[in-house]
């Protein structure tokens, strides 16, 4: 029996979910992200991801005219249609995966059930809000991305939208994280740690790393 490209990429997204399923029970989940923009235009996004589909694809592209996947990765045949329809080209290069790992750092100010996120990697604990931010904004800078523990996400997202390196973005679920990083592109996502379950941590820092390569609304790029 010969299959269709709509049953190959539906047959390859339910073993992609299966495979993410399984790494999200593991501490391999925790390694950095999986794709980021790689040029400074825009014009070109790398992905490191091993298998790319339709799904892969999503909200990740925006105007660029390349995408640049590791020498081992499965394109599927519907996402290579994609990219063709949009006149896309598709570049193979043995360092996008290693160009599309982007840190991320940690922050906590006044919270508490910070151990659970201690035990994927360190965790900057500061007393004040201020000195929180400022740190936030060093890391922004660096190109990082800032998960900021806090009791309080929508009074820090407040002060740390003051300075000009940080967009803040305040979630309470990875729900959110998927609703609300598309529309902003925030480098700095806030979060009552209490709301994230001890499990749910790596898939929280997956589900960001999936939507890195979002370009920020005009509205919200200072000039």
């Amino acid at each position: 029996m010969q299959l269709s490209g709509e049953q190959i990429e539906r047959i390859v997204q339910l073993v992609v979910r299966q495979v993410r399923a399984l790494e999200a029970s593991s501490a391999e989940v925790a390694k950095p992200a999986k794709s980021v923009k790689i040029s400074t235009d825009g014009s070109e996004v790398a992905l490191a991801d091993r298998v790319v589909t339709m799904e892969t694809l999503e909200g990740k592209i925006g105007g660029a005219k390349a995408l640049v996947v590791t020498p081992s990765a499965i394109v599927t045949p519907a996402a290579r249609d994609a990219l063709k329809d949009r006149g896309v080209r598709l570049l193979r290069d043995s360092e996008a995966a290693k160009r599309a790992k982007k840190p991320v750092e940690v922050l906590a100010f006044a919270a508490s059930g910070v151990t659970a996120w201690r035990e994927r990697g360190p965790v900057g604990v500061f007393i004040d809000l201020t000195s929180t931010v400022k740190q936030a904004a060093l890391a922004a800078k660096q190109d990082k991305i800032v998960i900021l523990l806090t009791e309080s996400p929508e009074a820090a997202c407040c002060a740390a939208n003051r300075d000009g390196e940080i967009r803040a973005a305040s979630v309470d679920s990875i729900a959110a994280v998927n609703r609300v990083l598309p529309q902003t592109a925030a480098n700095v996502i806030a979060v009552d740690p209490s709301k994230i379950a001890r499990d749910q941590i790596a898939e929280f820092i997956e589900t960001i790393h999936s939507h890195q390569t979002v370009a920020p609304p005009t509205a919200l790029v200072r000039k």
